[in-house]
């Protein structure tokens, strides 16, 4: 796993949101903005969350799950 910048974050990867050093969140990312500046992580429930960068969370590529 590693941190990832948000503008690198592609439609269906699996990632863990992290904030203050705690995961909050694991899922798929189900959208992004072009810019990157938006994501809307979609957990194991189906639930559909929208995150912004400026709000400190940060995004970590998750691998072989």
């Amino acid at each position: 796993m590693f941190k990832t910048r948000w503008e690198n974050v592609a439609k269906s990867d699996r990632v863990e949101v992290t904030l203050g050093g705690g995961v909050v969140q694991m899922g798929v990312v189900d959208d992004c903005t072009p810019d990157g500046s938006c994501v809307w992580v979609r957990d194991s429930l189906g639930d559909r969350r929208l995150l912004h960068r400026h709000d400190g969370y940060d995004l970590v590529k998750v691998f072989g799950r």
